[in-house]
């Protein structure tokens, strides 16, 4: 886990890769998002995944260039969204 943030009704956990979407989605899914849900049990959790290449996420992943909408349109319940970073300025 890259970053957690918690507000007042959800939790969200970022994971950051260079490229491998995979292995950030296994670290959410099987450990990161089930401990988040355990320690905040009444709050919203989601996860977003942050990669510098997009190049293998899957074709239907959601894929945002800025975090207000990568963060916006976030549905818990289908998985994490996908923020893609270009190494420069601010998130």
């Amino acid at each position: 886990m890259d970053l957690l943030r918690v507000a007042s009704r959800s939790v969200l956990v970022f994971e950051a890769k260079l490229a491998n979407y995979e292995e950030a989605r296994r670290k959410l899914d099987e450990l990161y998002l089930p401990v988040a849900r355990c320690a905040w049990p009444t709050r919203s959790v989601g996860g977003i995944i942050v990669l510098k290449s997009v190049m293998n996420v899957p074709e239907a992943t959601p894929i945002f260039d800025n975090l207000r909408d990568a963060i916006d349109f976030l549905d818990p319940n289908a998985g994490p969204n996908v923020l893609h970073w270009l190494g420069r300025g601010p998130l």
